[in-house]
């Protein structure tokens, strides 16, 4: 009857919004096995993230990750990765997404993976476990690991961090075909680029090009810049200045679009926050 008791004045504070109130409540209902609050406390842990109130939302997602709650290892993992509780701490970040992994979620491989990338590109040993973890998290069709396996193979987000010697083209442009055959942007626009430089094949510029408008028609803005310098020089397609300045207002539209829905989202939870969406 308590852990009732705490779910109903938990739910009755997140409607008057005293969410400091209802994290008490809610915490005594969960530590006494009541399933109906673990999502209200998980929903009312991501308020506090995203209101920055980080050790509020720690305090939460500590009780539902000791539970077998994936997601909420997913935002320990964040907040340990970035320090958003005063100290960075990669080694409890890459645990907590190890975790969640564990507990069903692949984005939680991706994640790890991805904590390994600087290590992963100037150590061989390294690299052959982040590339486990990026095609654990590819089974879970979590595509765009794939962009990340080219990119261990390969150079770009990461070049300072490259050791020239691990570089293999070939293989980089491998994984890149397989993540755009099964519909990811950034695979389609890096294969694009490959083919473009000839980077592990020959060079092949209206392949290229085929791939940078797959690209765009995938949101990618940065392809549609692309293909506007393709059409301005008359690469791999015929010169139309029509053409060029199209993709390249499209390149700039995608921008902006991109900018002010995560200016909108961000201020949706911010500000709009319900425990019952």
């Amino acid at each position: 009857m308590k852990s009732t008791e705490d779910l109903r004045l938990g739910k009755q504070y997140l409607k008057i919004r005293s969410y400091d109130k209802a994290l008490e409540h809610l915490t005594k209902a969960v530590i006494q096995g009541d399933r109906a609050a673990v999502s209200l406390l998980y929903k009312l842990g991501v308020h506090f993230f995203d209101e920055k109130e980080y050790k509020k939302a720690e305090q939460a997602f500590q009780l539902l990750a000791g539970r077998g709650h994936a997601e909420s290892c997913i935002y320990l993992g964040k907040i340990s990765e970035y320090g958003d509780t005063g100290r960075k701490d990669i080694q409890a970040a890459f645990g907590y997404y190890a975790e969640a992994y564990r507990l069903g979620l692949p984005r939680g491989a991706y994640k790890a993976g991805k904590l390994m990338m600087p290590d992963a590109l100037r150590s061989e040993e390294v690299r052959d476990i982040a590339v486990n973890w990026f095609m654990a998290a590819a089974e879970g069709n979590l595509y765009q690991s794939y962009a990340k396996l080219g990119q261990l193979y390969s150079v770009g987000a990461y070049d300072r961090f490259a050791v020239t010697s691990l570089r293999d083209d070939k293989k980089a442009l491998s994984y890149y075909l397989q993540g755009a055959m099964r519909g990811d942007g950034e695979c389609m626009e890096r294969a694009g680029l490959a083919f473009l430089h000839g980077f592990g094949t020959e060079i092949n510029v209206k392949r290229a090009a085929i791939l940078f408008r797959q690209a765009a028609d995938h949101g990618r803005a940065t392809a549609c810049m692309r293909l506007g310098h393709l059409y301005d020089l008359g690469m791999g397609v015929y010169r139309d200045m029509k053409q060029s300045v199209y993709w390249y207002m499209e390149a700039y539209r995608r921008g902006i679009e991109r900018r002010s829905e995560e200016r909108r989202v961000g201020k949706e939870c911010r500000s709009r926050w319900s425990p019952y969406h």
